[in-house]
C-alpha cells in the first residue's frame, strides 16, 4: 500500500497556483488585445471573514478579438484554473471535512470567468494572476493584489455592566482587530484619563472604590489608523448594592397551636431576595405546609405553630451582587404538663424524696408547696427549714425539666400533701403528690379519759317528720326469712343514759322487702330503732341504731289569688247563654213576629169574647167527653198569630168568603192530639 494521503500546507498550495499561472506567462506580442481584473483597483483591502469576487475578461482597444479566440483564451484559462480548484478541493477537504472548497472559478457570460471566495482570510492575501492566450500565439496576463485586514470586533463588550459598590470594578471592553485598534474611554460625553479613579487597560476600564456616582453611560471608542475605521460601543454601568440585613432579632418567640409571624428586613440594589432556611432541614420554608415567606419583604407567617418548628432559622438575602445570611432562634412557647409525679412513702427519721418531670418550652421551672399554703419552697436550701432541699434540672434541648423536693430527718409534721407547680412563659401546670410518714406506735396523742361503752352511731335524718331504713339480709341459717320486726320509740339522755318512752313505741311488721319508711316523726327527737328478722326458727338478735330528725320548719303560708270557683264559672256560662237567648228572641220578634215575646204579646192582647169562647169551648169539651178519657186544654182555632199588632176583637159572626164553600169541620181527639178537618161530620168523638 502506498503512503496516506498528507495534507497540504496553505503557502505550498499558493505557490503551486503561483507556479501554474508563471508557466503560461510570455512575452506580449504587439496588440491591442488585453485583460482587465475587476473591480479595477491593483491593490486592493479586503476584511477578513468576507465574501470576494474577482472578475477577470478580455478587453481590446482596436479591433474586436473575434469569438474565437476569446473562447479559446476563456477555454485556456479554464483549463488552467481546473488545476488549481483540482489542488485546493482536496486540501480544504482534508482541513475541515466539508465539500465546499474556499475558492472556486465560475464561468459568467460576456466571456468572463470569476474567482469566487466565500470567506477571506488572513492567509488568502497575495497577489491574484489571470492569464489567457490570444489567437494561439500570444499570451495574455494580469493581476491584482489583495490585502487583508481583521475589522473591528467587539468579543467581550456588554452593554450592561453592573458593579458592586465598594469593589474594583473593570469595565470589559475587548476589541478584536488587525491592524491593532487604539482604545479610548469616554464617560456621558467627556475623555477619561487615566488617573487614581480610572486606569484604561488593555481589556477595559478600571474603576477603583466603585460608589454609586460612578454610574452613567459609558462609550468604548476603538480606532485603526491605517484603514481609517472608527467604532463605538455604550455601555450602560448601574452600580449594584450587596444586600444587609438591617433587623431580625436575635431570638423570637411563638407560642404553640397559635399563629406566629416574624420579618427579616434587607437592603441593597436590586431588592434582594429573602428566603428562611431551618438548620434542621436546610430547605426553603416557602415549600413547607403552614409556611408562607414573601421574598421581597422578608416576612414569614405561620399558621399553627408546632413544637417541632422550635430551632435556628437562617435568613437568606440574596441579588446580584452578593449573598448574605443571618441566624435567629425560635423558641415555642409549649405550655407546661407534668407527666410524672408519684407518691412517695418513708420512715420517720429517715430522708424522703418526691420527684416531679415536666415537659414543655422552654422547660418549665418546677418547684413545690404543702397543700393549703401560698408559700413555694425556694431553689437549694430552704431558709427557715434546712432539712428541705428543692433541687432543679432543666434539659433546653429537648424541652424537659425535672425538681426533687428532699426532706431529711423526716417528721411526723411532714407528711400530708405537696403540690408540684411547673411554670414558663406560658402558663402554670398544676398536680398534687402525698408524702406519707411511716411511724412506730405512739400513745403520745391520747387523752386519759376512763373507761365507759361504746355509743352507738347516731343517723341524721334528712326530714323533720319521715325516714326512710334500709337494711341488707342476714344469713337465714337455712330457713327463709317471713317477715322483719321493726320497733322505734322516742327518748332522750338523761344523765349520759338513754332513756325511752315506752307509751310512745311502734312495732311494725315488715314482710318481703328491705326498706320502710317510718311516718308522723316529731321534729328534733331522737329515736332508738331496733330491727329482728324471723323465721321458723325464732328472732334474731336485734339491730339498733340511733336516729335524729331535723328541726320542723314552719310551713309558709302563700297568699292565693282570688280566683273564680267552677260554680261562678258555670253560672256566668249560662247567664251569657240566656242573655244570648234573649237577644234573639226580641229580634225574632221584632223582624218576623216569631218567638217567646211574640206569643206573650199576642196573649197579652186577646180579647175577652175570645177568651169567653174558649172557656165555652173548653166546658163542652170536657161535658162531652167526662165518661171518657180526660180532654187536652182548648185549642185556638182560626186566627193567625202572625200579625199581633192588627189583633181586634170580634164585632160580628165571621164571614164566608164570596166564592167560598161552606163545609163543616170536624173536630177529633185520640187520647194524645186534637185533629181539625173539614166535611161531613163522621165520629163518635166529635167535639160539635
Amino acid at each position: 500500500m502506498g503512503e496516506p494521503l498528507r495534507t497540504p500546507s496553505l503557502p505550498l498550495v499558493w505557490a503551486t497556483l503561483l507556479l501554474c499561472s508563471c508557466s503560461l506567462i510570455g512575452e506580449p506580442r504587439g496588440s491591442g488585445a488585453s485583460l482587465e481584473i475587476l473591480p479595477m483597483q491593483e491593490v486592493q483591502r479586503k476584511p477578513v471573514g468576507k465574501s470576494l469576487i474577482l472578475t477577470c475578461r478580455p478587453h481590446s482597444a482596436g479591433a474586436s478579438t473575434g469569438s474565437r479566440s476569446a473562447v479559446e483564451g476563456q477555454h485556456e484559462q479554464l483549463h488552467s484554473a481546473q488545476a488549481h480548484i483540482l489542488i485546493l478541493v482536496l486540501f480544504y477537504h482534508l482541513k475541515t471535512g466539508r465539500n465546499q472548497p474556499p475558492m472556486y472559478t465560475e464561468t459568467l457570460p460576456g466571456e468572463s470567468l470569476a474567482l469566487m471566495i466565500s470567506s477571506l482570510t488572513v492567509e488568502m492575501g497575495g497577489k491574484y494572476y489571470c492569464t489567457a492566450s490570444y489567437a494561439n500565439t500570444e499570451i495574455l496576463e494580469t493581476s491584482v493584489t489583495i490585502t487583508t485586514y481583521v475589522a473591528i470586533t467587539w468579543t467581550n463588550a456588554p452593554e450592561n455592566q453592573y458593579p458592586t459598590l465598594g469593589q474594583d470594578y473593570v469595565v470589559m471592553c475587548e476589541v478584536k482587530a488587525d491592524p491593532n485598534p487604539t482604545i479610548d474611554w469616554l464617560r456621558n460625553g467627556d475623555p477619561i484619563r487615566t488617573g487614581d479613579k480610572y486606569v484604561v487597560q488593555t481589556h477595559g476600564l478600571l474603576i477603583h472604590d466603585v460608589q454609586e456616582t460612578d454610574e452613567g453611560i459609558y462609550t468604548c471608542r476603538a480606532a485603526v489608523i491605517d484603514t481609517g475605521e472608527l467604532l463605538e460601543r455604550t455601555i450602560l454601568v448601574e452600580v449594584f448594592i450587596q444586600p444587609v440585613i438591617v433587623h431580625l432579632p436575635p431570638t423570637l418567640e411563638a407560642i404553640e397551636g397559635k399563629p406566629f409571624a416574624a420579618n427579616c428586613t434587607a437592603t441593597g440594589k436590586p431588592v434582594p431576595e429573602i428566603s428562611w432556611i431551618p438548620d434542621a432541614t436546610q430547605l426553603n420554608v416557602a415549600t413547607a405546609d403552614r409556611f408562607q415567606v414573601n421574598p421581597h419583604t422578608g416576612l414569614v407567617t405561620i399558621n399553627s405553630v408546632r413544637e417541632d418548628d422550635y430551632g435556628t432559622y437562617t435568613c437568606l438575602a440574596k441579588n446580584k451582587a452578593g449573598v448574605v445570611d443571618q441566624k435567629t432562634k425560635l423558641n415555642v412557647l409549649v405550655r407546661p404538663a407534668i407527666y410524672e409525679l408519684y407518691n412517695v412513702t418513708g420512715g420517720r427519721t429517715k430522708e424522703i424524696a418526691i420527684t416531679c418531670r415536666a415537659k414543655g418550652r422552654p422547660a418549665p421551672a418546677i418547684t413545690f408547696r404543702r397543700w393549703g399554703t401560698q408559700e413555694e419552697y425556694s431553689p437549694g436550701v430552704q431558709v427557715d427549714d434546712e432539712r428541705i432541699v428543692l433541687e432543679r434540672y432543666f434539659d433546653e434541648d429537648r424541652g424537659e425539666s425535672s425538681g426533687t423536693l428532699r426532706i431529711a430527718n423526716a417528721e411526723r409534721t411532714d407528711d400530708g400533701l405537696y403540690q408540684c407547680i411547673a411554670r414558663n412563659k406560658g402558663v402554670d401546670a398544676y398536680k398534687t403528690g402525698h408524702i406519707t410518714v411511716e411511724f412506730g406506735p405512739d400513745f403520745s396523742q391520747m387523752k386519759d379519759l376512763p373507761p365507759h361503752d361504746k355509743e352507738e352511731p347516731v343517723v341524721v335524718s334528712p326530714y323533720s317528720d319521715h325516714f326512710e331504713l334500709r337494711w341488707g339480709v342476714p344469713a337465714d341459717n337455712g330457713e327463709p326469712i317471713d317477715r322483719y320486726q321493726i320497733k322505734y320509740c322516742p327518748g332522750m339522755k338523761i344523765s349520759g343514759a338513754w332513756t325511752e318512752l315506752e307509751n310512745s313505741c311502734n312495732t311494725v311488721n315488715v314482710v318481703e322487702t328491705t326498706s320502710y319508711e317510718m311516718t308522723d316523726l316529731n321534729g328534733n327527737t331522737y329515736y332508738r330503732i331496733e330491727l329482728k328478722a324471723h323465721n321458723a326458727i325464732g328472732y334474731s338478735s336485734p339491730a339498733s341504731i340511733i336516729m335524729k330528725t331535723t328541726r320542723g320548719i314552719d310551713v309558709i303560708q302563700v297568699a292565693e289569688r282570688q280566683v273564680l270557683s267552677s260554680a261562678a264559672i258555670v253560672g256566668i256560662a249560662v247567664g251569657g247563654v240566656l242573655l244570648l237567648l234573649l237577644i234573639v228572641d226580641l229580634l225574632c220578634c221584632i223582624t218576623v213576629h216569631m218567638g217567646v215575646m211574640a206569643a206573650m204579646c199576642r196573649k197579652a192582647k186577646r180579647s175577652p169574647s175570645e177568651i169567653d169562647d174558649e172557656a165555652k169551648l173548653g166546658s163542652l169539651l170536657r161535658s162531652a167527653h167526662r165518661h171518657r178519657l180526660p180532654l187536652p186544654p182548648p185549642v185556638k182555632l182560626g186566627g193567625s198569630p202572625m200579625d199581633i199588632r192588627h189583633c181586634t176583637d170580634e164585632k160580628e159572626p165571621l164571614r164566608t168568603p164570596t166564592g167560598s164553600i161552606k163545609q163543616n169541620s170536624t173536630i177529633e181527639f185520640d187520647g194524645r192530639f186534637v185533629h181539625s178537618r173539614s166535611g161531613e161530620i163522621i165520629g163518635k168523638n166529635s167535639a160539635v
